[in-house]
């Protein structure tokens, strides 16, 4: 590929050719590399993750994703939603969280169903992010009933 370099080439083949050098996934990306627009994806059907040229398999917050950054997100997010007795519990971000729980279980079931071509240990990430959304489901189901039924009890109270 150096040599590739040296020789003159016509600007569509230079680009393709430094399009190459930025989709090897042996290069390591430098400062200078992240700040570059080669690695945003041009494909439609890309991932909308910074700095990833990889497909976009999966949709996360209106947000085409690859199977790392969506996993990577899901995690995250699971991990905000799942923090005990959050500060700002109003009904935004009440449903804001509901809604992105939702999406996790239901995108998640689509991946695992309609990618055989995801490996075994993403496929085991992406049954962590099931199961780990389901849970807060459940939780966040029972917590709103018991909200709900401590409200009412109250209510007759006074």
């Amino acid at each position: 590929m150096i040599a590739a370099k040296k020789k003159i080439v016509s600007g569509e083949q230079l680009h393709l050719s430094i399009r190459a050098d930025a989709l090897s996934e042996d290069k390591p990306r430098t400062d200078r590399d992240s700040k570059s627009t080669v690695y945003a994806s041009a494909e439609p059907n890309g991932c909308g993750a910074d700095n990833c040229a990889k497909r976009g398999v999966g949709v996360l917050a209106l947000q085409r994703l690859c199977i790392h950054h969506f996993i990577v997100r899901c995690f995250e997010g699971l991990r905000v939603c799942g923090v005990p007795g959050r500060l700002d519990r109003t009904e935004a971000t009440s449903e804001s969280t509901d809604t992105f729980v939702r999406e996790c279980i239901l995108e998640t079931v689509k991946l695992l169903q309609n990618c055989p071509e995801i490996d075994h240990v993403r496929r085991g990430h992406l049954v962590d992010v099931f199961l780990w959304a389901s849970e807060l489901a459940v939780k966040r189901c029972a917590d709103a009933a018991y909200d709900l039924a401590a409200s009412l009890g109250q209510d007759s109270l006074s």
